[in-house]
């Protein structure tokens, strides 16, 4: 019996002016292209964005290459976006790369 692949799903939710981008279960090379294109579509439309990945289980460096290329559009043209604090296991890896620096991250609980 093979194992079950990975799961990984994103939902968008819109919060008043914003969308929420949720992602949930394994953010990494074989499911980021699908995340970035996702990302790519709001950013085009200039839609306010909130990356919601507190229900993200792991994120590998492609992953993470997903979140600092929408930061870098969004410091670059303004675009609206924010990320929250994430998982355990994400908030874990952004404090091992020092983050923070580069990605604005929401404060607030929601």
């Amino acid at each position: 019996m093979r194992p079950e692949p990975p799961t990984f799903d994103v939902t968008e939710l819109r919060e008043n002016a914003r969308v929420r981008v949720r992602v949930c279960g394994e953010l990494d090379l074989a499911t980021a292209s699908g995340l970035a294109d996702r990302l790519r579509s709001l950013h085009e439309r200039n839609t306010a964005v909130l990356l919601d990945l507190d229900e993200l289980d792991f994120i590998d460096a492609s992953g993470l290459r997903v979140v600092l290329c929408a930061a870098s559009h969004a410091a670059n043209d303004g675009w609206p976006f924010t990320v929250t604090r994430g998982s355990a296991r994400v908030r874990r890896l952004f404090e091992m790369v020092d983050i923070d620096k580069h990605v604005p991250i929401e404060d607030r609980v929601s």
